[in-house]
Order: structure tokens, then C-alpha cells, then sequence
């Protein structure tokens, strides 16, 4: 399975047994490389004042390092990861996969175990 990601959205893959984030994460809280590579660029990485957990790049004052269609965040670029996982199968799993895609006004709401473990108590009919 793969994805190509920007923004602020999230792709876990839940196997029945293991848990795999598929995308990489753009916020640039999180993400050290993607600071360091707007910095390498001329751009200015820094916290807010008020609250020092939300990093912005300038000029544009974006929270994540990839986006589409944010022309002020020159810094931010629109070309996006792409990561791959292969999901293993044999004839004893019978569970399947679920794929739980996500923007941050989930994931910054209720944390990615409570929503999956929410999502694995449902029939895949009724988890979608």
C-alpha cells in the first residue's frame, strides 16, 4: 500500500495485530527534517510567542512544511512524501485491514490509539 501525503492529515494502517503510520507527518512541531530543510532554504522556523508547541514557517506562517495551494508559505513546497508499507497475508489471517485516513481535526481531538480502538470494535461495514 502506498501513500503520497501533504498537509496535515494522517494514514494509519491497522492489521488486526499491528499498527502502521503510512504517511509522514508535516507539522513542523513534529517533523525535525522538514525545519531544518526550510531553514536551509532562507526561511524562518520559530514557536509562537504564546504557545511554544505551535512552530510556524515564515513568511506564510504555516504549521506544516507541505501544502497545496498556500502561495504566502514560499517556503512550503507542494511535492509530496511518499511512503510504502507492505501488509502481510496468509491463509490464517482472515482479520483484513482497515485504513483510517484523517486530518488533524481528528487526531488533535482524540489520540490515534482511542480512535482505532474505537474503529476495531465495528464490522468493516459499519467502520467506514
Amino acid at each position: 500500500l502506498t501513500c503520497a501525503n501533504v498537509g496535515d492529515s494522517n494514514v494509519f494502517i491497522d492489521t488486526g495485530y499491528k499498527l502502521i503510520q503510512l504517511n509522514t507527518d508535516h507539522r513542523l512541531s513534529i517533523n525535525k527534517t522538514e525545519r531544518e530543510r526550510i531553514k536551509a532554504e532562507g526561511g524562518k522556523v520559530e514557536a509562537m510567542k504564546d504557545a511554544k508547541d505551535c512552530i510556524r514557517q515564515w513568511p506564510g506562517g504555516l504549521m506544516m512544511s507541505r501544502t497545496i495551494g498556500d502561495a504566502d508559505a514560499i517556503h512550503a513546497t507542494p511535492y509530496p512524501a511518499i511512503n510504502s508499507a507492505a501488509i502481510p497475508m496468509n491463509e490464517h489471517d482472515k482479520v483484513g485491514m482497515r485504513v483510517i485516513l484523517a486530518s488533524d481535526g481528528l487526531w488533535d481531538a482524540v489520540p490515534y490509539k482511542v480512535s482505532l480502538a474505537s474503529v476495531r470494535k465495528k464490522s468493516s461495514q459499519a467502520a467506514c
